[in-house]
Parts: C-alpha cells; structure tokens; sequence
C-alpha cells in the first residue's frame, strides 16, 4: 500500500507524490526547493543597519540575480526590526542573493546561493 506526505502537500501548496512512484526521488528533491522558501523568509544580520549617511535613511540593499539574468534586481519588499530582514513574500529558491548594509563603523556584504 502507497501512501502520500499531506503535511508535505499542504507545505508545497499541494504538491503530493506517491513513495511509490518511479520518480520519487525527483519528487523528494522538488519539495525540498519548495521548502528552502521558508528558509528564506527570514534573515537575522551580524548587526543592525545603521544611516550610514545621514540621509535620514537605514542604510541595506538586497539583491538577487536569477541564475540567467545578466543585472541583479533589488528587493524592497521587506521590513527591518533590529537586526532582522523579513520578506513580504518569500524569496524564490534559485539564483543568488546579496545584502549590503552599515553597523556603525562596519561595512558588511553577505552574498549566498539559493540552493546551498
């Protein structure tokens, strides 16, 4: 008897295998880039952004550039508490992203790829 994962499917916005299945292992790598989204809705910084400026502004640029496109695209749909960015949306599991922010006296650029 072959069963399918509903708290998986419900996690995946139903996406649902059997383990039955030929391609199982296809499916199982599937759900885990659906899953990595969580992963990525929430970044906790070395330190909290600073106006390092004095524009009146926090100083911090996101970015993410998909694996073919040539120019990154900032992302500006996030709110900051503290040391912690949480993403309106959750990010997409491919590509890289980088974030560049002022503590203070530091300067701090954190770059990461989706799939590690």
């Amino acid at each position: 008897m072959c069963h399918t994962s509903i708290d998986v499917s419900k996690k995946t916005q139903g996406m649902s295998v059997s383990i039955c299945s030929p391609d199982y292992g296809n499916k199982l790598k599937d759900f885990a880039l659906l899953t990595i989204v969580d992963k990525i809705s929430k970044k906790i910084l070395v330190c909290a952004p600073v106006d390092s400026d004095g524009d009146g502004k926090i100083n911090i640029r996101i970015e993410h550039k998909a694996s073919s496109a040539a120019v990154p695209t900032q992302i500006t749909a996030y709110t900051l508490f503290n040391n912690i960015v949480s993403f309106t949306a959750a990010l997409n599991a491919t590509g890289d992203y980088s974030i560049s922010y002022s503590c203070n006296a530091l300067i701090i650029s954190y770059s990461c790829n989706a799939a590690n």
